[in-house]
């Protein structure tokens, strides 16, 4: 077994019938300067030690309290301990302050903030056992309770099991709109009907000319995005817009203006093919760009000679048109005299497409030389 050492007492010990009765003292100095005014004060066993301070000076007045184990303990030395800056009390009033830490031997300095106007500071200490100071601790030691606020603390820590009451993070479901506050305001975290935090847009005034955005909530709770499919970003225009959440003035998002092509898609290019001796034999009007693929706008043939053929425009470098019908782009029939001219159009963004690096060729039915024109719009994607 370890061996122990006795503990001698540092003072005698106050006896019970002290302890059990109130103890009184009262202090006093003249504030007429800026010095330490130190008074000791024994405790006899109480728990708890209530000091009431009536300043008619001029000048402010602040309390601070030591503990100390001894009744020859002074303050700075080693033994004894700051209690706090527990009180200040202003010019010509009066204030209190309840030491809930239990020494001894408690020590009162009271310190003018100024030389004043000589006239006497009274300073009562009421020692009582039914005053009890409670002083709570943490896990690991530290005062959970301090003069600068409070600590609160859950069962379980960040990253911890959820077993137990640990402290959570609070919100309130409100069925309906919710409330305005003002800047700087405390706010309630709103959750829906499920517990989930969300947070929704603020909505745009009637001045911004916009409605305002809705999130979409599925009746299983799903929650969904809210998109415009097929529209791109795009500066400010003066028509055909949709504004995006943010201000007017051009900041953030602005203005997201229509425009059905696929977002990436190069600008449109035009393009004119000249048939060749012999037409019959396949010519390549469009190559893309490497790994790009070709987006058919508009396309318009001409036939300046009195052959009566069939044009074809398709996708692919097959010997002619009809080798794949899934390629076909284009077959109008023309000649000079009865239908010079056919022309095909689609919406921008709707027209046929090839396959990346796929080109785009021209041939006819019938030998026509380079009296054939192929003029064609196309963006690559």
């Amino acid at each position: 077994m370890a061996s122990s050492n006795a503990i001698t007492n540092i003072e005698n010990p106050a006896p019970y019938r002290q302890a059990m009765a109130p103890s009184y003292g009262v202090a006093t100095y003249v504030a007429d300067d800026t010095d330490n005014h130190d008074f000791r004060f024994r405790t006899g066993g109480k728990s708890g030690l209530l000091i009431t301070i009536n300043n008619p000076s001029d000048q402010a007045v602040t309390i601070d309290t030591y503990g100390a184990p001894t009744l020859a303990a002074d303050i700075g030395d080693a033994n004894v301990k700051q209690i706090g800056s527990q009180l200040s009390v202003a010019a010509t009033a009066n204030g209190e302050v309840l030491v809930g830490k239990s020494y001894p031997f408690i020590l009162v300095r009271a310190t003018s903030a100024s030389s004043g106007d000589a006239t006497t500071v009274q300073i009562y200490l009421h020692a009582h056992p039914g005053i009890t100071g409670v002083i709570i601790y943490g896990p690991n030691g530290e005062e959970l309770v301090t003069s600068t606020g409070m600590q609160v603390q859950g069962s379980a820590a960040h990253d911890a099991p959820n077993t137990g009451n640990p402290l959570k993070i609070g919100g309130r479901f409100q069925s309906g709109t919710a409330d305005t506050v003002d800047d700087d305001d405390v706010a309630d975290i709103l959750v829906d009907d499920k517990g989930r935090i969300f947070t929704a847009p603020a909505a745009q005034t009637t001045a911004d000319g916009f409605a305002a955005v809705t999130p979409v909530l599925a009746s299983n709770g799903t929650a969904y995005p809210l998109a415009t499919a097929g529209y791109a970003l795009a500066p400010d225009g003066n028509h055909d817009q949709i504004r995006a959440l943010g201000d007017t003035a051009g900041a953030g998002l602005g203005v997201v203006a229509a425009a059905p092509w696929t977002p990436g898609a190069s600008d449109v290019k035009s393009l004119i093919k000249t048939t060749v001796s012999n037409s019959t034999t396949r010519v390549t009007a469009i190559t893309p760009s490497s790994g790009k693929k070709v987006r058919i706008v508009s396309v318009e043939v001409t036939n300046a000679s009195s052959t009566v053929t069939t044009f074809g425009v398709y996708f692919g470098t097959g010997a002619t048109y009809v080798a794949d019908a899934t390629k076909g782009i284009c077959e109008p029939r023309l000649d000079v005299t009865d239908a010079p001219q056919g022309y095909r159009a689609w919406p921008d963004g709707g027209g046929p497409i090839g396959a990346a690096d796929e080109v785009v060729s021209l041939v006819t039915g019938a030998d026509i030389s380079a009296s054939g024109r192929l003029t064609i719009q196309y963006r690559e994607e």
